[in-house]
């Protein structure tokens, strides 16, 4: 049966008596605390992870001291997770140490760029966008090792990305060349050595 004349719904004397008032309200007070809890700069997952570590250095600091040890037993000890504890004492660095698993070129190939640059700043030739995706690729195929798959390319926004990480390497107007020097870069003036 429908909403009758006869048994119209009792209105709420006050604000509170509202049962679906009263949700709402409780619905926004926990959306505030997880809303305050998740950005302030305390945040319990971050000061947790921060914790862990400063006592799996703990732990790594006493395993070197023992003679006699077992992994399981001073995770336990410390109160750390046994698996992280293991990877650290075997060389594994922590996710704040890391680099990020989505770099295409080593550190000593991202060294070699930042080299190219320097040359390039050196002897006046600026630097486009293309010649750094082009001296990337190259590192990246000299060091494919695997001949039945093609090695690695950065892609287009690439460098843009590079540029952002390296803030060194920022636009900047070039320098007008001397007239002497200009002379001497003509090609008038240039002969090639053999």
């Amino acid at each position: 049966m429908g909403w009758g004349a006869a048994n119209p719904p009792a209105p709420h004397s006050s604000y509170e008596e509202c049962p679906t008032t009263q949700r709402q309200v409780q619905l926004n007070e926990r959306i505030s605390i997880i809303t305050t809890t998740l950005l302030s700069p305390n945040h319990i997952m971050s000061t947790r992870y921060q914790d862990i570590e400063e006592r799996i250095q703990d732990a790594l600091a006493a395993i070197e001291q023992r003679d006699d040890y077992t992994i399981a037993a001073v995770a336990r000890e410390f109160d750390v997770p046994e698996s992280r504890l293991r990877g650290r004492w075997k060389g594994r660095q922590s996710k704040v140490d890391r680099r990020g698993g989505n770099r295409k070129l080593s550190v000593e190939q991202e060294i070699a760029v930042c080299r190219y640059l320097d040359r390039l700043d050196k002897i006046g030739t600026s630097a486009r966008l293309p010649m750094l995706s082009n001296c990337a690729n190259i590192l990246l195929r000299r060091s494919h090792i695997d001949e039945n798959t093609p090695p690695p390319t950065v892609s287009e926004q690439w460098a843009k990305r590079f540029l952002a990480d390296h803030l060194k390497y920022q636009k900047k107007r070039q320098k007008v060349l001397d007239a002497e020097k200009k002379e001497c870069t003509s090609s008038s003036t240039y002969t090639r050595m053999v």
